[in-house]
C-alpha cells in the first residue's frame, strides 16, 4: 500500500472537518488533485450540523464546504455567510 492510498483510508474514516480541511489544502498545494477531491467529497458529508430531512440540512449540504475553504487565498465566496451567521 503506498502513501496515497494509505491517506485515502484515512479520509474514508476520518469524521473531523478541521482535519480534512488540512488535507484537502495540503493536497492542493502538491497537486494531489485525487486525495483533495476525496478529502472535499468527505467534508461535505460530515459538515451538516442540521437533522436530515430538514431544509436546512438540504440547502447547507452543497455550499457549507465552498462557503469555508477558497482554494488559494482563504477568502470567502461572495454572499456566503460569515462565520457568526453559522
Amino acid at each position: 500500500m503506498n502513501d496515497r492510498e494509505k491517506i485515502l483510508g484515512l479520509i474514508e474514516n476520518c469524521s473531523d472537518p478541521k482535519r480534512l480541511k488540512s488535507w484537502i489544502t495540503n493536497a492542493r498545494n502538491k497537486g494531489e488533485a485525487r486525495i483533495a477531491d476525496a478529502a472535499f467529497r468527505k467534508l461535505v458529508s460530515v459538515l451538516p450540523k442540521e437533522e436530515p430531512g430538514t431544509v436546512e440540512y438540504d440547502f447547507g449540504r452543497p455550499f457549507t464546504p465552498l462557503s469555508t475553504s477558497c482554494p488559494k487565498n482563504g477568502e470567502r465566496l461572495p454572499g456566503s455567510p460569515g462565520p457568526d451567521r453559522r
